[in-house]
């Protein structure tokens, strides 16, 4: 009799787990599909010339609408968002800081760089701007453009992008996901693409 009911309760617990389950991929689903259709827009630079400064919605990604032809000579490898709202881009070339209107599309050169970078991203706790090449992570005056040398990031062979999340917690990538604390890089898993 114990096991026969140690055996139904384990199966209702089977069952319960797999409801559970199931739920929490529809509910998941269902936010990416809400997320997608709310018309949300991303923004973007060609990186074939024309260098044009596009955008699509999400739900429609292969209607790229034209916003403005690129001032830049090189394609702009890396742009992050500020927490004001501001698009900054960066060349991949020289690593020269880009100011990008969302609206107009047009671009001010703010200068700066030296250095390559092909990734950048704004970190919202400490209001800062910072590059990612191939050397290591650089922080960027908005202002100017000028950079300053951070540090050699050990862990990812070569970091394609850098994001802060909310948080202000570091992520890189190659083919893996990393977590930097300190300039070291702590392995999250393998994203199963190569991500720029």
């Amino acid at each position: 009799m114990n096991k026969t009911v140690l055996i139904i309760g384990i199966i209702f617990l089977l069952i319960g787990a797999s409801v559970v389950s199931s739920m929490k991929t529809v509910e998941n689903k269902n936010n990416i599909e809400e997320k997608l259709s709310s018309g949300k827009i991303a923004y973007g630079s060609c990186a074939f010339s024309p260098y044009n400064i596009v955008k699509f919605p999400l739900n429609d990604p292969g209607n790229v609408e034209i916003i403005a032809p690129g001032d830049n000579t090189y394609f702009l490898a890396g742009g992050t968002w500020t927490c004001d709202g501001e698009w900054y881009g960066c060349e991949y070339n020289s690593g020269g800081l880009w100011k990008i209107d969302p609206d107009s599309g047009s671009m001010e050169n703010i200068g700066g760089g030296g250095t390559s970078c092909n990734g950048l991203s704004w970190d919202p706790v400490y209001n800062r701007l910072y590059g990612i090449g191939s050397s290591g992570l650089y922080e960027y005056d908005p202002d100017t453009g000028e950079q300053e040398y951070i540090g050699s990031i050990s862990g990812p062979s070569f970091i394609s992008g850098i994001a802060f999340d909310g948080n202000g917690t570091l992520y890189a990538w190659d083919d893996n996901l990393w977590i930097i604390e300190a300039l070291e890089g702590t392995l999250v898993g393998p994203l199963g693409i190569w991500a720029m």
